[in-house]
């Protein structure tokens, strides 16, 4: 797989997701209960070789959803994927048939459902109860259902769109939902069709999906209860402390002062991936063990460190700090060039206008200008 390992992981992680989120759920330390997997938005230039991963990875589970759906006479129609990117669609679908993911390469399409429907979006992301309701369609209630996502887009589409993701202080912050990352393209060189799984490891990932999607199907067709998975006493005093940790990081570092709220989902994260990737090794019929949490945990360390470098806005410069800056710089010159180091008040009033500043903007920069 090309570029930083990371991105590709991230991929194969929203992949695991969907394909483990009907099996089972996981249990916080209080005993509450959360589904596993998360959602994951990729931002990534075209010709990074993300069509070609993502390609790969779903075409075995359509092969095995259509050898499922050959059976007419059945009454279920079992469909893990939406292709449609609207409020309306997504609901419809998961009343029809309740496991399923978004899983798109092209995510600026989603940009209106961000805009109009970023809570209902949040609620979906989480399980929560919904209830749905319109004039033309009627009332819809969504119970005991499971919904990912799987978001890869370019940069400028993201740098557009990441406000309405809620990639700032307050609002409903779907993006916190997620693991990002953001990769550089191919390699210099690279050829393309290298991209992909080895094929033991692809026969190994065919079987996998067979196995999961038809568990999952099974549960869901027989409206079976999905066990919790607890975490072990050792993991969850792990993941108790990383999330403590991570909330407390933001005061301590101003480098992490605008990740606040993507900071205090860091051990729902945690949480949800060790869940993904113990049902997808080991079933649900063990407890998670404390080397799977710290697993889950690295990736969404490397995850907040990308999305730190992908949401930071440097700060912006006020009109008093850069008549501040200008009247240093101005200073400063005149010293070099005429070894003058004294400047009445008076005379600097009069020299104001050739710095473009009026004379209350003039006043206050002095006064700034000293205090630094």
């Amino acid at each position: 797989l090309p570029g930083r390992s990371l991105w590709a992981t991230l991929v194969l992680i929203a992949f695991a997701s969907l394909l483990t989120q009907g099996t089972a759920d996981v249990l916080w330390p209080n005993g509450q209960r959360l589904p596993i997997g998360l959602p994951v938005l990729l931002v990534a230039p075209s010709g990074a070789g993300k069509s070609v991963i993502f390609t790969s990875l779903i075409e075995p589970i359509r092969r095995c959803l259509s050898e499922v759906l050959t059976d007419e006479d059945s009454p279920h129609r079992p469909a893990f994927f939406i292709e449609d990117a609207t409020r309306e669609a997504i609901i419809h679908h998961l009343r029809d048939w309740p496991l399923a993911g978004l899983f798109t390469d092209e995510a600026g399409l989603l940009k209106q459902l961000l805009h109009s429907a970023a809570s209902t979006l949040a609620k979906l992301l989480d399980g929560a109860d919904l209830n749905h309701a319109r004039v033309s369609t009627g009332r819809i209630e969504l119970r005991d259902y499971r919904f990912t996502m799987l978001l890869t887009e370019q940069p400028q589409i993201f740098a557009a769109s990441k406000v309405l993701a809620g990639a700032s202080t307050g609002g409903v912050g779907v993006i916190n939902r997620f693991y990002v990352d953001q990769a550089n393209g191919l390699p210099v060189g690279a050829p393309i069709h290298r991209v992909g799984l080895s094929e033991p490891v692809k026969s190994l990932y065919d079987q996998k999906v067979c196995e999961l999607s038809r568990r999952s199907i099974d549960r869901t067709i027989l409206l079976k209860k999905r066990p919790a998975l607890p975490l072990s006493p050792e993991a969850a005093q792990f993941l108790i402390r990383t999330g403590d940790q991570a909330r407390q990081r933001p005061l301590a570092d101003p480098r992490y002062s605008g990740a606040a709220e993507y900071m205090n989902r860091h051990a729902e994260r945690v949480l949800g991936l060790a869940g993904v990737l113990h049902a997808f090794e080991y079933g649900s019929d063990t407890e998670i063990q404390l080397a799977t949490v710290q697993a889950a945990d690295q990736v969404c360390e490397d995850s907040i460190n990308a999305f730190v470098q992908m949401t930071y806005e440097p700060p912006k410069v006020t009109q008093a700090e850069r008549d501040t800056q200008s009247l240093f710089f101005a200073l400063q010159q005149t010293v070099t060039s005429t070894g003058k180091t004294a400047f009445p008040l008076p005379d600097l009033r009069r020299c104001a206008p050739n710095l473009g500043m009026t004379r209350p903007r003039f006043d206050r920069a002095p006064v700034a200008l000293a205090h630094q």
